[in-house]
């Protein structure tokens, strides 16, 4: 029995970020739109947990001490 397959190849401009990544979750719902709702989920998810890590590494880069200061002490003369 021969077996049919949908595949999905993508040329990405990676100077347009958010519209490229936009056609690709298009693209891919537009070949399953009885998934489209778990598809959308699912990336939220993704976005949500990539800028949980961004605002992470924020707060760890404004917390921590200057890696760049002058850290020798000062002596009193």
């Amino acid at each position: 029995m021969a077996k049919m397959q949908t595949y999905i190849a993508a040329d990405l401009d990676p100077s347009r970020p958010i519209p490229e990544a936009c056609a690709v979750i298009e693209a891919l719902i537009a070949h399953n739109r009885i998934h489209e709702e778990a598809i959308l989920q699912g990336v939220k998810e993704a976005v949500e947990k990539r800028l949980q890590k961004l605002e992470e590494l924020k707060g760890a880069d404004t917390n921590g001490e200057s890696v760049r200061g002058n850290n020798r002490k000062q002596e009193n003369k």
